[in-house]
């Protein structure tokens, strides 16, 4: 593994900007290139390649970035905690490899963190563009039974932020433990956001910290064999039901488990359609999924309780 250094000597906190990417190369160079035109003076930039088999080695190195390298089978979080090791910032911001961040985006959180001492993490705003209409407020969300979470259109009502914008205090994140690495198949930021309330650290919207962030076709969240959605939204479940509000939990996963099942049959059926056996496949794993998440929840029960 390659390392990170920062030989910048500057009177502002030193901050890292991490970006974890897998085969987007073109979207990732429009990242990076906004990235190298930040303000900001005290800069180190960490980007982690989540195994692509693009070219995405040789955009980063174009810009003489920090470049990481994470197997597949590692994960959303297990990815993303690689950049939290190699971080050397008091503070590590996040965006995604299909966001561009504003000129003052950097400066946007370092000033809010530096005016309190208790804000372990900080959302930015998040401008969306050519999502559709369901996913138009992507980013903000709130907790809904049995771990669901569903999208709200006021930063000040949601409860849980995204990774794609998101700065959070280095000794924070080591008070918490990190990332936990059983969230393969998202849902990582979803825990963290929990984690650090838990640990009273203040977890608080910043408007002025803002990036624009494309639809991009390319998704890795479906088509997971066993470490799905629907087994890290359970796990998730599992690990803060005690803060989680829900009652009814066995009627609510049948409807949800309905839902699943109908929703990969489409898929399917959308790729029989395609002549596309690629979204065939994706179509019968999710059902799949869709089955043995529910089947396994005592297991989930069971590696829960090894967090606490």
């Amino acid at each position: 593994m390659d390392f990170c250094s920062n030989l910048n000597v500057s009177p502002r906190p030193l901050v890292t900007v991490a970006i974890i990417t897998r085969n987007r190369s073109e979207s990732l160079r429009k990242t990076l290139e906004a990235v190298s035109k930040l303000s900001y003076s005290n800069l180190e930039i960490v980007v982690v390649d989540n195994d692509s088999s693009d070219n995405t080695k040789s955009v980063v190195n174009e810009f003489e970035f920090c470049y990481l390298f994470s197997d597949k089978s590692n994960g959303f979080a297990k990815t993303r905690q690689i950049a939290v090791d190699a971080a050397s910032g008091e503070f590590l911001l996040w965006c995604d490899d299909d966001v561009i961040p504003i000129i003052g985006w950097v400066e946007a959180y370092i000033n809010r963190f530096q005016k309190d001492d208790e804000i372990g993490l900080i959302a930015g705003k998040i401008v969306n563009h050519g999502f559709p209409e369901y996913m138009r407020f992507k980013g903000l969300q709130i907790i809904t039974s049995n771990g669901f979470l569903t999208r709200v259109d006021n930063p000040e009502t949601a409860t849980i932020f995204s990774n794609l914008n998101m700065g959070q205090r280095m000794s924070a994140m080591k008070s918490i433990g990190g990332y936990d690495p059983f969230f393969r198949g998202g849902y990582e930021e979803v825990d963290l956001n929990l984690s650090f309330r838990a640990e009273n650290w203040k977890v608080v919207y910043e408007e002025n910290a803002v990036v624009d962030h494309y639809h991009c076709f390319i998704s890795y969240k479906k088509g997971r064999f066993f470490f799905g959605s629907q087994l890290m939204r359970l796990y998730f479940y599992f690990k803060h039901r005690s803060v989680i509000k829900n009652e009814g939990f066995i009627q609510a996963e049948l409807s949800a488990f309905g839902i699943d099942i109908m929703k990969s049959v489409k898929i399917s059926l959308a790729g029989i359609k395609r002549r596309d056996l690629g979204y065939f496949f994706i179509g019968c794993l999710e059902v799949f999924n869709a089955i043995t998440s529910r089947l396994v929840i005592p297991w989930i029960i069971w590696e829960t309780k090894k967090t606490k």
